[in-house]
């Protein structure tokens, strides 16, 4: 399958199930509007503070409960049958986080034909200002048919074809890691930072573009494994799942053949 028609095939996250059907054909067009759509649906788990007595007391984040779009949009119509409005309240939105934004705008433009992938890196844009931080975030990658190229949109900030100066791949950081050329301890999230985060970060990415946008919680054994556990064979696996994912234009062909590859080693060790 080509590229682009592969990144149009619904995965069992993007999927969107019965709601999706009934709601997705009268969405708006633009990615502009579509991303603030998304976000009068959700609220990102570090904004509830910010929304006061609007919530309900003890609201918290509820990715474990949501992980699929299906999912998302069923929670969404449990909460107001109203649909995909803008006029929806906080206490009617769900808590997700920026990988469910991103996997709500995904299924919304695979639905409609258009190419669109979940990608996972990095970013300063969302982390405190001047703390010289990047932060663990999950964006979109949508292609641009006039223009022949993939663009970023980040449903959970709003932020649409925005430079990729500004998006770092996690393959991108596990590369430049391997030649000391950065301090990984500003990469991750919270307390939580370091190779192991960029690691982990490298293979969700390569993941979704393989067609499986698993929780950040989840992965394969390889996601698991500490460091005094890996060997040669897996920082050559790691090396080159980096070079495939930061390629200008990744190839599902040899994306999948390394897949084989790559899911091998899980039980070799």
């Amino acid at each position: 399958m080509e590229t682009l028609e592969y990144y149009t095939q619904q995965t069992q996250f993007t999927e969107p199930g019965r709601h999706g059907t009934a709601l997705y054909p009268d969405l708006p067009g633009s990615l502009e509007a579509l991303c603030s759509l998304i976000k009068s649906q959700l609220i990102h788990p570090s904004a509830v503070s910010s929304f006061g007595e609007t919530l309900p007391f003890g609201r918290r984040s509820e990715d474990g409960v949501y992980s699929t779009a299906s999912e998302i949009l069923g929670g969404l119509m449990r909460r107001s049958s109203a649909g995909l409005t803008l006029e929806r309240t906080p206490a009617e939105r769900l808590i997700l986080s920026c990988r469910h934004h991103a996997i709500l705008l995904t299924s919304i433009l695979r639905f409609r034909g258009v190419p669109a992938r979940v990608r996972v890196g990095f970013c300063e844009y969302v982390a405190t200002p001047e703390s010289g931080l990047w932060e663990d975030h999950w964006i979109t990658e949508v292609w641009h048919a006039a223009e022949s190229r993939w663009m970023l949109v980040d449903a959970d900030t709003c932020k649409v074809d925005f430079p990729r100066s500004e998006f770092a791949l996690a393959g991108e950081i596990w590369q430049k890691s391997r030649k000391s050329r950065l301090d990984t301890k500003l990469y991750g999230s919270g307390r939580f930072r370091g190779v192991g985060y960029v690691r982990n970060n490298l293979i969700h990415d390569f993941d979704c573009l393989i067609g499986s946008e698993e929780m950040y919680t989840e992965g394969p054994r390889l996601y698991r494994l500490k460091a005094k556990e890996l060997g040669p064979r897996h920082y050559e696996i790691f090396d080159r799942l980096a070079e495939e994912t930061t390629a200008e234009t990744p190839d599902t062909t040899r994306l999948l053949a390394l897949k084989q590859e790559y899911h091998e080693l899980q039980y070799d060790y």
